[in-house]
């Protein structure tokens, strides 16, 4: 009997590409929904705002078990599971009758994107190596790029056409395609268990490692402690500065349109889609760091010079910039954090760097936000630069480089 042939790396990634478009394309259906629909309910802003914060702390909960559910019971049925509850969350949002069902259906979205992200990051891991790691980790985050571009202009049209409801019933249509596209197609990724030896006489079996002494090993390790901390400022801007700040300061300060803004962003997500076709390359030859390091200063720039905006030209500019500094930086962290962890440990510590990263993204609309009525825009510009170039500069002194690179 003849064994099936077993997937290549490229297919397989290409199968999860699928599937992450999938659904990012049904998250940024709603995306510029959400708002609007949450204040039918007659809510204020802050109100509306704690529908980022919950899906965010639904993450950052979930990201450790669903690490240890992956190597428990497979990537495969995470990778089915996650769309799944995806999927519930967004037709419970569709057919919600008051502001706290959207809470609740928005923690069940959280959870499930804790769930797919984190297996999907490990499936990942599984069929790459420290020579292409950053290439696939590109592949990846392009198409997830692609769908979270592509949504939002169809999620619009859509609302139009057919009510405020039915980007939500779309993306739940999205996301059961992407469970049933995890069933049929891709395949389980989890290596085979090596065979335990017998014990030699007198000598006592090595017990398995607890999760807490995992997490613990992880909290002790500089270089994961380095990376996470990248991670979480990546994070911080992309949901504070980018996706709060920005907008605020080119519609109040400078007078931009809500279409001017939205080509600035899809400039912002042209940029990242680009730059990543080479930073992937980059991070296999040079070496992670040197991504990471220019990457996160050339960001911290880009913000730095949004404290000091006074045209609309300069706005574009300045996104342009921001744009291809963090699109080099997308697969760099990933790839980086992925060399450090050791594979038996691979599903609770990379929760772990989920849920540390993840962080980031609550507390950036918050504290941004609240400087901004407080103090105004540079304060919180500053302060995001400021956390950007502290752990940037950290990261450059005290992390090791993973990539050695041939002579």
């Amino acid at each position: 009997m003849s064994r099936k042939p077993t997937p290549s790396v490229n297919s397989i990634i290409l199968l999860l590409s699928a599937q992450v478009f999938l659904i990012m394309l049904g998250l940024g259906l709603v995306t510029p929904i959400l708002p609007l629909y949450a204040q039918s309910f007659g809510v204020g802003a802050a109100a509306v705002g704690s529908l980022v914060m919950v899906f965010g702390i639904a993450r950052i909960v979930v990201n450790i078990p669903a690490g240890q559910w992956t190597d428990t019971f497979g990537r495969k049925r995470m990778l089915v599971l996650g769309p799944l509850l995806n999927a519930a969350g967004a037709l419970g949002l569709a057919f919600s009758g008051s502001f706290v069902e959207l809470l609740i259906w928005r923690v069940v979205q959280g959870a499930g994107s804790a769930v797919v992200t984190t297996a999907a990051m490990i499936a990942v891991a599984d069929i790459s190596s420290r020579e292409n790691r950053g290439r696939v980790m590109s592949m990846y985050q392009g198409s997830l790029l692609l769908g979270a571009g592509a949504g939002p202009a169809f999620g619009g049209i859509m609302a139009d056409a057919y009510g405020v409801r039915a980007p939500f019933l779309a993306f739940a249509v999205l996301t059961i395609l992407a469970a049933i596209w995890a069933l049929l197609r891709i395949p389980e990724t989890r290596p085979d268990a090596a065979p335990q030896e017998a014990p030699k006489p007198g000598v006592a079996a090595v017990p398995e490692p607890t999760l807490r002494q995992v997490m613990g090993d992880m909290l002790r390790n500089r270089n994961f402690i380095l990376i996470s901390a990248v991670t979480l400022g990546i994070f911080f801007t992309r949901s504070g500065g980018q996706m709060t700040l920005l907008p605020l300061l080119g519609h109040n300060v400078l007078g931009m349109s809500e279409s001017q803004i939205g080509l600035a962003f899809t400039l912002i997500a042209g940029c990242n889609f680009v730059a990543l076709y080479f930073a992937g390359t980059l991070a296999d030859r040079l070496g992670r760091k040197a991504v990471i390091v220019p990457s996160g200063l050339l960001t911290a720039l880009s913000i730095v010079l949004f404290m000091v905006t006074g045209s609309v030209e300069a706005f574009f500019l300045n996104a342009f910039l921001l744009g291809v500094g963090t699109g080099l930086g997308g697969p760099a962290p990933a790839a980086y954090a992925t060399d450090i962890v050791p594979r038996a440990r691979m599903g609770p510590a990379m929760g772990l760097y989920r849920s540390i990263s993840d962080l980031g993204l609550v507390i950036g609309p918050v504290l941004l936000g609240a400087i901004v009525d407080i103090s105004g825009y540079n304060l919180a510009f500053g302060v995001n630069a400021l956390i950007l170039i502290v752990t940037t500069v950290a990261f450059a002194f005290w992390a090791r480089e993973t990539v050695v690179r041939a002579r």
